[in-house]
């Protein structure tokens, strides 16, 4: 560890199907079951790891919705990665607008999987 830094913690997890149709908010975060007593309620992470499956994405963090062929592509088996501990992407999670660019040969929607991150 390098001093002055610190690693990130999962506070939960979620998943989330995005279309061509529409773009979408991330999930509200919740607290996952190794939190005990809080399992289930709402969290504040200032981080999040969040994986791209069946296609790829398109997204914004400014809060404007982003419509294809606009806004920051992720393409499928890429990792969005907001965990850099020095930094703190609340806002970025708070704002981010998400919607499918392309879809795999017989995917509906693209799955992201989310890391909520202390």
């Amino acid at each position: 560890m390098v001093f002055g830094m610190e690693a990130t913690n999962e506070l939960g997890s979620a998943s989330l199907y995005v279309g061509l149709d529409a773009a979408v908010n991330l999930p509200a975060p919740l607290y996952g079951a190794a939190a005990g007593a809080l399992a289930g309620t709402a969290c504040r992470p200032r981080h999040a790891l969040i994986s791209v499956e069946g296609g790829d994405v398109r997204y914004r963090v400014d809060g404007t919705e982003v419509v294809e062929p606009f806004g920051i592509r992720a393409n499928e088996g890429q990792l969005i990665d907001w965990t850099d501990p020095l930094r703190d992407f609340s806002s970025f999670l708070d704002r981010m607008s998400v919607i499918a660019a392309r879809l795999n040969d017989g995917e509906t929607n693209v799955l992201l999987n989310i890391s909520w991150r202390s």
